[in-house]
């Protein structure tokens, strides 16, 4: 009996598929994709036409394409935690280092706009959520917790956890608010509107970086006020 041959790309997917490169190709043809064009545009059956494999294929990886994106997203949040918090930092002054940290968010979001608008705009239903990806999902809150932590210890001020996830999400919401406003350029609207000085357009990056570490100096002075207030009670 004579079986009809293969052609190239059905001999590829069989030959990927055995050797187990399939999900990471997968993976890496999504991330591909969504660098220069929106979440919408990517389906399960275009991903397989681009990898050359079947899409059930793909369904044997990624039960449905908000698995397929909570995959990326764990892909990325580890790269952005050592682009946000560098390992060779960890032990700099904690005002420099919350600074630095709040900039180099600002950077991640105008250099890799598509990654950042995967990671904080695209929702995932919970029931898709595994543990595994909201252990690495929240480690953005470990990370600035444990610098916050050690602006208290700096100045020698008591905290609770409780504080400490107060000034984590009061920290987080101004930063990512600022760097929205910035992106969608709704500030630069403002300035022009209201005949601001044109530094504070924010359309240069050293306005920018000024006004976090702005911010960060001023949240020292507000945890410190209003300890020493507190205290004073």
């Amino acid at each position: 009996m004579n079986f009809p041959l293969m052609n190239a790309e059905a001999l590829r997917a069989s030959h990927n598929y055995h050797h187990g490169n399939v999900k990471a190709e997968l993976l890496a043809v999504a991330r591909k994709i969504l660098e220069t064009e929106r979440v919408q545009s990517l389906t399960m059956r275009r991903l397989a036409k681009e990898v050359g494999v079947t899409p059930t294929a793909v369904y044997n990886y990624f039960s449905d394409k908000d698995t397929l994106i909570m995959n990326i997203k764990m892909e990325l949040f580890e790269s952005f935690y050592e682009i946000i918090f560098p390992a060779a930092n960890r032990d700099d002054d904690p005002e420099d280092r919350l600074a630095q940290a709040g900039y180099n968010y600002y950077l991640f979001s105008i250099e890799q706009p598509a990654n950042f608008e995967i990671l904080f705009n695209y929702y995932i239903p919970p029931e898709v959520l595994t543990e595994e990806f909201l252990e690495c999902a929240c480690r953005s809150e470990e990370l600035l917790k444990e610098v916050i932590r050690r602006l208290y210890d700096k100045y020698e001020l008591p905290y609770d956890d409780d504080l400490l996830i107060k000034c984590f999400l009061s920290t987080w919401s101004q930063l990512h608010g600022l760097v929205t406003l910035i992106n969608t350029g709704s500030i630069k609207a403002t300035a022009e509107c209201k005949g601001w000085p044109e530094r504070f357009h924010m359309t240069d990056d050293a306005e920018v970086k000024a006004l976090i570490y702005d911010f960060v100096q001023k949240t020292v002075t507000s945890i410190n006020h209003c300890e020493r207030f507190r205290l004073a009670e």
